[in-house]
């Protein structure tokens, strides 16, 4: 459908004690405080005078997140913000969003939000996702800083989480494609689900996890609370870049929880060796997501991710594809939030997996 634009009028406020103010702001925020409006009036320049205090407040609410989900529509997915004249939300339709911000501000304010998340975000650390609770809604922002664009833009990115698991059939399956799930999952299998970036992976997993034995103790390891399961016997770590907090470490302590089951959020590091060798170690039930164009192309993509991550030049490829082939026992390929193909692994061929396709084309 083209993009139908709506637009949202947001007033700016610029009163002069505004320069002041935005000084103030940052160097609390280069302290590592979050700051807030009573912070600026314990502050209060002696030269302003009271009457532009509401100019101040206006000011200090076009930092906060409001104007950003004021009025959109409630089926919007995903909000882009490339800059203060080019905010969009994406949904059924796709909506222009007015900014209160001007260039100044721009990265003062996801500077400021990042900080509210308690996300390192600067130069040093140019990129970061966190997780932000709004009303009732719940939100992946991703940030990505200036200094990595050529054009010194910061950017942001917000995608909207789930509140509930939708039930398989909405990824347009079958009762027989249903039911093969469901005993995957019932029978501790191995399941990898793969797709590109936005085909509703996580989603699918969390729709999954619906039908888990309510006895399971399940460990979720992510870097963002993504992943929806209401097991009462669910133990979730959320990573960082802090020593000790990555998700390698914490698969070295899940596998000491006794866990039914492991889910991680998504494979695409070094934390698909311990995965890979946690399963072939014998542990049952483990889950996770894999960025992949095809089933298959996602076997082959846990062997290129194992090679560059283990460093053992010792195992080749091939050995690295059997051990993925032996361990991964199913493969569903979801696209654009619908299950196109699921498959059994039985091994590998050299470097061509052996596999049937068990539903789907």
């Amino acid at each position: 459908m083209l993009a139908l634009f709506k637009e949202n009028t947001v007033e700016t406020f610029s009163p002069p004690v505004i320069p002041w103010a935005r000084t103030q702001w940052r160097k609390f925020l280069d302290k590592g405080s979050v700051p807030s409006l009573g912070m600026l009036e314990d502050f209060w320049h002696k030269d302003f005078p009271e009457t532009q205090a509401i100019g101040l407040e206006q000011w200090v609410k076009t930092l906060e997140m409001d104007w950003v989900f004021q009025n959109i529509d409630p089926n919007v997915r995903e909000i882009f913000c490339h800059g203060p004249n080019f905010i969009e939300s994406v949904g059924n339709i796709r909506s222009k969003i007015s900014s209160p911000l001007d260039e100044e501000d721009w990265d003062l304010w996801a500077e400021t939000l990042a900080a509210r998340m308690r996300l390192e975000f600067n130069y040093t650390h140019p990129c970061g996702s966190a997780f932000l609770q709004y009303n009732q809604s719940q939100w992946r922002v991703t940030l990505l800083h200036s200094s990595i664009s050529p054009q010194g833009r910061t950017k942001l990115f917000l995608r909207q989480l789930a509140q509930v698991s939708y039930p398989l059939k909405d990824y347009e399956i079958d009762s027989n494609g249903e039911e093969i799930l469901k005993n995957l999952i019932q029978q501790k299998e191995n399941i990898l689900v793969a797709g590109a970036t936005g085909s509703g992976k996580t989603s699918l997993l969390s729709s999954l996890l619906q039908h888990l034995d309510p006895e399971d103790h399940v460990v979720i390891l992510e870097d963002t609370q993504e992943i929806s399961c209401q097991s009462p016997r669910l133990t979730r770590m959320l990573s960082s870049r802090m020593t000790g907090r990555s998700l390698t470490d914490y698969l070295a302590h899940a596998l000491r929880l006794s866990p039914d089951r492991i889910l991680l959020g998504e494979m695409r590091s070094h934390e698909v060796v311990p995965y890979l060798l946690a399963m072939n170690t014998g542990h049952k039930g483990l889950m996770s997501t894999l960025h992949a164009s095809s089933a298959v192309d996602a076997l082959l993509r846990v062997a290129q991710l194992f090679v560059l991550a283990s460093g053992n030049k010792d195992m080749s490829y091939q050995e690295v594809l059997r051990l993925v082939a032996r361990n991964v026992g199913y493969v569903v390929y979801v696209e654009k939030r619908k299950i196109k193909q699921i498959i059994k692994v039985y091994g590998c061929d050299l470097d061509q997996p052996i596999y049937d396709v068990i539903w789907g084309a």
